[in-house]
């Protein structure tokens, strides 16, 4: 058993993709297969990603910018392309998209609507920023007098 024999086991004939219950139907007829994909890569963390690794020719488990191991998604069927939030926001590629979409959509790169903001805040509490109303101001006081013993 190797790659190419799973391959060709794990693709129709022209060449796409079967599904993961025709490859999982494949395991039940042919123990042998699902062993040496079972065993194929030490570090998967399941079936289907190594049946994922096995099809995209991945030796090496992905790994962020940041050099963190990325997970595996299993409902996608692929893995993340970030380990986490900051990797992402801070990837020049995502930034670069962002502001192309901000410029395209709005005519600026740092678009941010402040005004619409404003206008809203007004419109439920009556001031531009919930910070000044009262509501906000009492809660703000009741949960320090709770937690420090003071008001403010």
């Amino acid at each position: 058993m190797n790659d190419v024999t799973c391959k060709k086991l794990f693709n129709t004939e022209d060449g796409k993709q079967k599904r993961m219950v025709s490859i999982l139907k494949i395991f039940r007829e042919n123990k042998n297969v699902e062993e040496y994909v079972k065993n194929r890569y030490s570090d998967s963390t399941s079936i289907k990603e190594s049946v994922y690794r096995i099809l995209n020719n991945i030796e090496i488990r992905p790994q962020c910018r940041c050099g963190k191991v990325l997970e595996f998604d299993y409902p996608l069927n692929t893995f993340h392309k970030y380990c986490c939030s900051k990797c992402q926001n801070s990837d020049p590629e995502k930034i670069k998209k962002d502001k192309k979409t901000k410029l395209d959509k709005y005519g600026s790169e740092n678009y941010n609507n402040f005004e619409k903001m404003k206008e809203t805040c007004y419109e439920r509490y009556g001031t531009t920023s919930f910070t000044k109303t009262n509501e906000f101001i009492e809660k703000t006081k009741k949960t320090n007098f709770e937690k420090y013993g003071v008001d403010w």
